[in-house]
């Protein structure tokens, strides 16, 4: 084949390319089955979305994969997700848009903790607004539907037991809650973990007070507690009259957690000093009000706060 002939061959093969790039717009149907996460849930997790292009694709595609991972952290933005597209972070999630040398026009992986959750291929026309803001919806589909995603974020997907966690469904969408039989199973005890307070922003709290309810239900499995749901115990003590107005002393968590119909209940509070932050975990018996066991969490940030909550809460139960 002669100079000339191998340079024929490479346009066309460039040409075809650029023909498959041109396809027709990008849509994005929503995978199968209801939402597992509302914005409540998806405040917990914080996603990282970065653009990955390798330096030798063209330069137009190097800016088209910056707008659409633009686009993506927009979508999961409004639909309650915290996103980051800065590098180095700890973050529970990592979505990538990549436009490869040939192929599709993106790759879209989503990964969490070094393991591959989804992935997937889109091209489409011209990449303007609406097909960029087409990926974005469609991320944010994948993830509120992901059973991986639903379990990082602390709620129940296809593949969990209701007894683990509750789904968390769009506050437009959720009916009215049901509470919790009066009674548990035989030999078995209940357990509330009540909102927690303190000197951090009330989604930080809402997590710290998730990784202890985690930490106590991996804890019943062995020693015969049932823990409940946060909406069980509320929907338990608004039956008993008790206000909807969050508790700030410990009579008043105690009051809260015998109305619910609990035995045991974990309370937790945060406190400031300086950078520092400090988690206190107290574990009560509701029938008499001893204290059965108190741990304690420190750290320097929110997201240290939260690793450090798990294990804190988690010894209450040794």
């Amino acid at each position: 084949m002669t100079a000339r002939q191998r340079v024929l061959v490479a346009v066309a093969v460039l040409l075809s390319a650029a023909a498959c790039r041109t396809a027709g717009p990008y849509t994005a149907p929503a995978p199968d089955g209801p939402p597992f996460l509302g914005s409540d849930a998806a405040a917990k997790l914080l996603v990282l979305v970065v653009a990955d292009a390798d330096p030798r694709v063209n330069a137009p595609w190097i800016e088209k994969a910056e707008r659409a991972a633009d686009a993506v952290a927009t979508a999961l933005a409004q639909a309650g997700f915290r996103t980051a597209r800065r590098q180095g972070m700890r973050t529970t999630v990592r979505v990538t848009v990549s436009p490869p040398l040939r192929g599709p026009d993106f790759t879209v992986a989503v990964d969490a903790n070094g393991k591959a959750l989804d992935r997937w291929e889109v091209s489409g026309a011209a990449w303007g607004a609406e097909e960029l803001a087409e990926l974005g919806r469609a991320v944010r589909q994948r993830l509120e539907r992901s059973d991986a995603i639903a379990a990082l974020a602390g709620v129940a997907g296809r593949g969990r037991s209701p007894n683990e966690a509750q789904p968390a469904a769009p506050a437009a969408d959720r009916g009215p809650v049901q509470a919790e039989p009066a009674a548990p199973p035989p030999g078995k005890r209940r357990l509330a973990v009540l909102d927690f307070r303190g000197a951090v922003p009330p989604q930080v709290l809402a997590v710290l007070a998730d990784q202890a309810r985690a930490a106590a239900a991996e804890a019943g499995r062995t020693s015969g507690t049932t823990v409940m749901t946060r909406e069980s115990v509320n929907a338990s003590s608004k039956e008993k009259g008790r206000p909807d107005e969050p508790c700030g002393d410990a009579a008043c968590d105690l009051e809260t957690a015998r109305a619910a119909g609990a035995d045991l209940v974990v309370t937790g509070e945060v406190s400031a000093i300086g950078d520092a932050r400090f988690l206190v975990l107290r574990l009560v018996d509701t029938a008499t009000g001893a204290l059965v066991a108190s741990r304690h969490a420190q750290a320097t940030d929110d997201l240290a706060l939260v690793e450090a909550a798990r294990p804190a809460a988690a010894a209450l139960f040794r």
